[in-house]
């Protein structure tokens, strides 16, 4: 039941439906049984993770890349539980996860007796029992689990997290590169999701729309309305400088180009064409090359660019640009969280020991898939018969069917799109040396 997220309401009525007895009235002992074995279980599988991101890893085996990010249980940064997980970017495995409470049962529904002397001694012999492992606001949990994360690393595994992939809205690297881990002799990278650096162009060309309200620029006009910064040329420009990071993954220099490309782009028109910076996918080139006419019907005023300037000025630094290189997201992050709160609802009310074994559970199958649980039902003390084994088995089999057919999906996309674009060319060039009259 907790594989699929139903608490002890929910088994009453299974059971109930089955014609079963209740589940047994030591619920809460039953769940601290469950989640020892998981811990034993999936610290095997972690460690296993870890393995196999040193021996694929290109750099020093034991200084790693890797994804990091918080997910919470509530939405709002009000959240009474969170998780931080870190995630290898070579292997797309996860390697550590830490469960953060500010809340625990014990302590909220206990009464105090007001001496002082008693609640000091059950304080003490009640914080190895504890839940609560976290006092501060909710939003700083993730930058918490991380530096507890980082802080172990070498002890439980050997191997240093030298490359942080962050989204950039966290203070969690900050928060982790000054606790220095690893000694201040130990230098860390940030790196940045490009999904999300991606969307600081939308963002930023949004406020400025909205900063800009009311306001007149060179010619008299607003920086808004028709011709001008819409909300449809505000999503082409986040498209296209998606597009410029993915495109130059490995080349800083052309990845840098490519973002100016844009702004020179809009910004060309037909007395001053600027697309010396522009690559193939410039219908002006193309029509060029072709001997054809270009109208530039596309084109922002000038003064609308201008007022633009700064915000690709800030977009197209180095500095930024570099921690994009690499062209990773944090995609594998995002259906690890999923498969967290799927076992978890964010719906109901469940104590850290319930969020706990949802978290090692969902990384246990993240990890190995649904066979990985058989290991779990070992420890716990059951053999899995036949119908278990082939069940889960086969679960895993249909989700890799469904993986495979997805990727061949787009591989033939894109062999389809390569055909097409050489096709284009060889049509030009037959143009080029074969024309009735033409020589």
């Amino acid at each position: 039941m907790r594989c699929v997220g139903v608490g002890r309401e929910g088994t009453n009525l299974v059971c109930g439906l089955m014609n079963m007895p209740t589940p047994s009235i030591r619920y809460t002992d039953t769940n601290n049984v469950l989640l020892k074995s998981l811990k034993k279980v999936c610290d095997e599988s972690m460690t296993k993770a870890v393995q196999q991101a040193v021996s694929v890893n290109d750099c020093d085996g034991n200084d790693l890349s890797v994804s990091c990010d918080g997910t919470w249980m509530r939405r709002g940064f009000s959240s009474l539980y969170g998780v931080s997980t870190v995630v290898s970017i070579d292997t797309g495995k996860v390697l550590d996860a830490q469960v953060l409470s500010k809340y625990c049962t014990t302590c909220s529904t206990r009464k105090k007796s007001g001496n002082k002397n008693e609640e000091k001694q059950w304080e003490e012999n009640h914080a190895k029992s504890c839940c609560k492992n976290y006092h501060g606001s909710s939003g700083g949990m993730e930058a918490a689990g991380m530096k507890l994360i980082f802080r172990r690393s070498q002890e439980k595994y050997g191997v240093r997290y030298v490359k942080y992939l962050g989204d950039g809205d966290s203070s969690a690297f900050k928060r982790v590169f000054e606790s220095e881990p690893y000694g201040s002799y130990c230098p860390m990278e940030k790196l940045e999701c490009v999904e999300h650096v991606q969307k600081r162009m939308g963002s930023r060309l949004l406020k400025l729309t909205k900063d800009m309200k009311g306001k007149k620029l060179e010619d008299g006009k607003g920086i808004g309305g028709a011709g001008r910064l819409t909300k449809k040329e505000i999503q082409s420009m986040q498209m296209y400088y998606e597009a410029a990071i993915r495109q130059n993954v490995g080349n800083l220099d052309s990845m840098q180009h490519a973002v100016w490309a844009i702004y020179f782009h809009k910004l060309s028109t037909e007395a001053k064409p600027q697309h010396g910076l522009c690559g193939e996918w410039c219908p002006y080139k193309k029509a060029q090359s072709n001997a054809q006419q270009y109208s530039h019907k596309h084109s922002l005023p000038e003064p609308v660019m201008n007022a633009m300037k700064p915000t690709f000025r800030a977009l197209a630094k180095p500095d930024l640009l570099k921690k994009c290189v690499h062209g990773k997201t944090q995609n594998p992050n995002e259906p690890l969280n999923q498969l967290i709160w799927k076992r978890c609802p964010k719906t109901l009310f469940v104590s850290s020991t319930v969020v706990q074994i949802a978290t090692l559970d969902a990384i246990l199958v993240y990890n190995d898939g649904n066979v990985g649980r058989i290991r779990t039902l070992q420890e716990v003390g059951f053999e899995p018969g036949a119908f278990t084994i082939n069940i889960l088995q086969g679960i895993d089999n249909r989700r890799i069917d469904s993986a495979n057919t997805a990727l061949q999906k787009i591989q033939q996309e894109a062999r389809q799109r390569r055909s097409l674009k050489r096709k284009e060319a060889e049509d030009f060039q037959e143009e080029q040396e074969y024309g009735a009259g033409d020589f």
